[in-house]
């Protein structure tokens, strides 16, 4: 008995070692009361791991991990804390600098893994968040202790929603694969924290060449020994440890020049980001020929996660979004010329989760990656985009889309948006596009006009569905580029927003005339529902415009197609589409034609056949001539009938 007995504490006691990877002692030292601390400094409330570091676990580690010593390869990298997707917010457990923020995908599979990394200069330490639903930061942004990153998700392979701790030593931008390049989460999180006050400011920018990002830029920093960086991938660099006091920023690489040479900079209290640098290669002009910037601030508070319109608010908004950014990608530009995108988002509080940038795959990453929180905090996602704006004063153009409901209820008031943020943007040029988006008597329309009015060059706008939104969104896109009139064909009536349609049928839009010469038209077709479209123009020769057509190109999206024909013919022009194969289907489309640099467009919509109030038919496509004679003899009916008849 007394053997059978020692052999069972034998067996407990191993089963436990190897379960918890603690046969090294050092996996041993960090006791329960400490894990519940780091899970206070990561959440804000006691909160305990359900895996902490060292832990042995061969069924979910050992086809990841990779380590020269094989007894490694089972061993946990981190502390795992459990949460709820998309609800359990996420902080900063330290200050320091975002150098990596990867939206993943939501999928639970390796490749869809998402994380945010922090460095902590002051201990030459970065700490990763692995697996986070939602992203509320970006790289190059300085954080503080206790700041929100995100949120806990399941991204990447988990096998529930939890939130993977990781400390490693130097800058590293991704996750370790061994333990062994890990240190004790709770021991680096504690040494960070707990760094001499005075030392904890940062200076973090970004040095672009062209628009995009140069790396392996050196930034010396005056009156701080040791303290120069380098521009990693995306040209973003960090210098923190830094205490209050005055310093000089020099960048320098061979082969190229810097605007500023130099930036003179004095920290007080807070951290600086910002801090940029323009880079010209030896022999290059000095800037692109023509550079626009756009930054996207988006309400991602509680009232985009509403069911609505058969689906959800915000997904329907992170589909438009990545739309646009892909009709922005595609459109033809001059050589030379660059368009920047940013993405802001605010809920309680804003965040820069995209500096500018020309890399649109990024930037649709980042918005697939987009969640819901809490309040609406409006003011302080204008302010956001403003200060990223600030970076491209240069810019030929810069402009702010604005998409909310306009209900803010937190931060600073209606009165003090409109003689701040939005007084701002008219003093700098800066035109803000407000966006309504929601059923017409959920939105504060009275509001988001005045920040459009307000800023001495913008629009506003109100979408009632996704694809309105998108639509919208081009509309805003062609008045950014200078067109110089904007018409618009919509398959909605004033009953029903959509049309029937039979598979292959070529109908009419309308038409439009081109009064003057111009250097580009452009023609913007989108469309939603089941079926697809193509888009038919049709010049005032009544020659259609095809990818054989001198002077023009094509682009097809994911639910639209674009159309730009350089130098086009002055005259009556018919827009067109052809519905796609299949069985008869109801859709909706959205069109824009716009003329820019020169010319201006008159439009001629034409009406559609309605047999009740659900169920319409667009008119089959025609002679240019007669699209305009039917318009122009609708418009006189109508006049008539208003003003004439009894």
């Amino acid at each position: 008995m007394f053997r059978r007995g020692l052999l069972l504490v034998v067996f407990v006691t191993c089963a436990a070692l190897c379960v918890s990877g603690q046969g090294d002692p050092k996996y041993a030292r960090t006791t329960a009361a400490q894990y519940l601390e780091l899970g206070r400094w990561l959440f804000g409330k006691d909160v305990s791991p359900s895996q902490v570091w060292g832990a042995k676990n061969c069924d979910l580690y050992g086809a990841f991990n990779t380590c020269a010593d094989q007894s490694l390869v089972c061993l946990h990298t981190g502390v795992d804390y459990p949460g709820t997707r998309g609800t359990t917010p996420v902080l900063s457990v330290t200050d320091g600098v975002v150098i990596a923020a990867v939206p993943g995908c939501p999928e639970r599979r390796a490749a869809c893994l998402s994380w945010i990394a922090v460095y902590n200069a002051a201990t030459d330490t970065t700490f990763f968040y692995l697996h986070l639903e939602t992203l509320s930061a970006g790289v190059g942004q300085a954080v503080s202790a206790g700041q929100r990153l995100g949120t806990v998700g399941e991204r990447g392979y988990s096998t529930k929603p939890h939130l993977h701790f990781e400390a490693r030593v130097g800058r590293k931008t991704h996750a370790a694969v061994c333990v062994a390049s890990t240190e004790n989460p709770y021991e680096r999180a504690a040494s960070a924290r707990s760094a001499v006050p005075g030392g904890r400011l940062s200076i973090s920018g970004r040095v672009a060449a062209s628009g995009r990002g140069l790396p392996g830029v050196s930034i010396a920093v005056s009156g701080q020994p040791g303290s120069a960086a380098v521009t990693d991938a995306a040209g973003t660099y960090a210098v923190s440890g830094l205490s209050e006091g005055s310093y000089v920023l020099t960048p320098t690489k061979g082969g190229y020049s810097f605007a500023p040479a130099s930036r003179s900079v004095t920290l007080a209290a807070t951290s600086l980001t910002s801090q940029d640098f323009v880079a010209n290669a030896a022999g290059q002009p000095p800037t692109p020929l023509s550079v626009t910037a756009t930054i996207l601030v988006m309400d991602v508070s509680g009232s985009m996660a509403w069911q609505w319109k058969g689906g959800v608010k915000i997904e329907s908004a992170k589909k438009a979004a990545m739309q646009f950014v892909e009709e922005v990608a595609n459109e033809p530009r001059p050589q030379g010329s660059s368009h920047m995108i940013a993405v802001v988002t605010f809920s309680d509080s804003a965040s820069l989760l995209l500096p500018l940038t020309d890399d649109y795959d990024l930037a649709k990453r980042i918005i697939i990656s987009l969640g819901t929180v809490a309040s609406t905090n409006l003011g302080a996602g204008l302010g956001t985009g403003l200060r990223e704006l600030d970076r491209f004063a240069g810019a030929t153009k810069r402009f702010v889309i604005l998409l909310s409901d306009g209900n803010t209820n937190t931060g600073i008031t209606r009165d003090q948006i409109l003689s701040g943020p939005v007084a701002e943007a008219r003093k700098k040029g800066i035109c803000i596009h407000a966006v309504a988006y929601g059923d017409k008597g959920d939105v504060d329309e009275d509001f988001l006009r005045k920040i459009a009015v307000g800023s001495g060059c913008g629009t506003y706008n109100l979408a009632s569905t996704g694809l309105q939104l998108f639509g919208t969104y081009i509309k805003v896109r062609h008045a950014m580029l200078g067109s110089n009139r904007i018409v618009q064909f919509t398959s909605g009536t004033d009953s029903t927003s959509g049309v029937y349609l039979v598979p292959g049928q070529a109908f009419a839009l309308g038409a439009f005339q081109l009064t003057a010469a111009a250097e580009e038209l452009h023609y913007t077709l989108a469309w939603s529902g089941s079926g697809t479209m193509r888009a038919k123009l049709v010049d005032p020769s009544g020659k259609e415009v095809t990818s054989m057509y001198p002077r023009a190109q094509f682009y097809s999206g994911s639910g639209f197609q674009h159309v730009t024909v350089f130098s086009p013919q002055v005259g009556f022009w018919r827009a067109a589409a052809v519905a796609g194969s299949g069985s008869p289907q109801r859709i909706e489309y959205y069109a824009v034609a716009s003329a820019r640099t020169g010319g201006y467009v008159i439009p001629y919509d034409l009406p559609k056949i309605c047999i009740t109030e659900d169920i319409c038919f667009p008119l089959p496509d025609m002679p240019t001539l007669l699209v305009v004679g039917i318009v122009v003899a609708a418009v006189a009916f109508l006049l008539y009938q208003q003003f004439v008849a009894p």
